[in-house]
């Protein structure tokens, strides 16, 4: 488990920017590291290819509310996400589920995750009925924007979201705090925080560099498609094609 300052200081004595027994960069370095390292993580996120894994959560569905909002709780959502998927509001919702709770144990029924086009297309977006049959996720910021279609009237029943566990950003203080990473994630933080620092502190971008932080992003993003838990809707076969083509078919019937 690495730490941001460890990353830190590989990045910069391997640039030459810093002495090999230097425990941690100078004020002036640490800023600099911590703005790149931060920006870095915000495009990741962005892309969403760079996640931990899939991570799923349940939420509970409150009397007559057509729309939720999801997101870590210092920004106070109707979900909260929390344990290893509190880095920051989804950037997409992969699956969802009704989970039948009368049941004994409980069901639970897959709902098609619509995207906005067919969303747009419902007459009566917020009508309201016992329970939904899919959801239209918006990634608003800070917090994103969940709709239930037709939001339940039955509130009994919970809805169970998977989505990708994502890195946090980090302040100065946070640089001496481990990070529990997955297999070769360090390895592709380090090389490409390599890269960016390269250019920030006006030195070219070495070949061997840039295939040393090509690789190692690419192992570690085989290693998240390699998942079989791992559903990704940006692949044929189960996906917004999919989901949209049922909701076409039957949902919207």
């Amino acid at each position: 488990m690495p730490s941001p300052v460890q990353i830190f200081n590989d990045c910069l004595e391997d640039l030459g920017q810093q002495g090999a027994g230097q425990s941690a960069p100078n004020a002036e370095d640490t800023a600099k590291c911590v703005r790149h390292y931060n920006r870095l993580i915000d495009r990741w996120r962005a892309l969403g290819r760079m996640s931990y894994f899939e991570f799923s959560q349940v939420f509970t569905f409150s009397v007559s509310q057509q729309a939720y909002t999801i997101g870590v709780a210092a920004n106070n959502p109707d979900f909260v996400i929390s344990g290893a998927g509190s880095g920051v509001r989804p950037v997409k919702i992969n699956r969802a589920k009704l989970v039948l709770t009368a049941a004994s144990p409980p069901s639970e029924i897959e709902l098609p995750v619509i995207f906005k086009q067919i969303y747009e297309s419902i007459p009566i977006p917020g009508q309201s009925g016992t329970q939904p049959f899919c959801v239209y996720y918006k990634p608003t910021f800070p917090n994103g924007t969940l709709y239930p279609v037709p939001y339940p009237t039955v509130t009994s029943n919970q809805l169970k979201l998977y989505f990708g566990s994502q890195l946090s950003t980090i302040t100065i203080a946070d640089i001496g705090t481990n990070i529990d990473m997955p297999p070769a994630l360090e390895d592709a933080l380090t090389y490409t925080l390599m890269e960016r620092l390269c250019i920030a502190f006006q030195k070219p971008v070495p070949d061997q560099l840039r295939i040393e932080a090509h690789g190692a992003r690419q192992v570690y993003s085989q290693l998240n498609d390699a998942d079989p838990a791992l559903i990704d809707t940006d692949i044929y076969g189960r996906s917004e094609i999919y989901d949209n083509q049922w909701f076409l078919t039957r949902g919207h019937n």
